[in-house]
């Protein structure tokens, strides 16, 4: 069962409460795995933070219970009890900014790795 598909128009986020799921990229003709996803992980945000389509697909690999936010009910917490919204906000903000870093990391270390095979690499600023 998928959660989403990549290219998927989103409103919601999840938080996975039980089970095990994968997020998925379309690469090649076939779906390359990005990462696994455990009780606790939230996906989904970007859709909601962004309104642009889902950037990847999310599977379930096994039984899942999750919880669905929608942006409704994150304007629902906004009108009701706003330090909870900044909250939320802050929150996801930080989950996005944790990936951003992890993706940079990843990046730097590929070029790295490019470089010492002989390939030139050059840095723009």
């Amino acid at each position: 069962m998928f959660f989403f598909r990549e290219h998927d128009q989103g409103d919601s986020m999840f938080v996975l409460e039980r089970g095990k799921a994968v997020v998925l990229k379309f690469w090649d003709s076939q779906n390359q795995l990005l990462k696994s996803l455990r009780e606790g992980d939230c996906f989904g945000e970007m859709a909601v933070m962004d309104h642009c389509p889902r950037s990847a697909s999310v599977r379930a690999v096994e039984d899942c219970v999750a919880i669905r936010i929608s942006a409704a009910n994150l304007y629902e917490v906004y009108v009701r009890d706003i330090k909870q919204f900044a909250l939320i906000q802050m929150n996801m903000g930080r989950e996005v900014c944790r990936r951003l870093r992890e993706a940079d990391n990843l990046l730097f270390g590929a070029q790295m790795e490019r470089n010492e095979d002989g390939h030139e690499t050059r840095f723009h600023a």
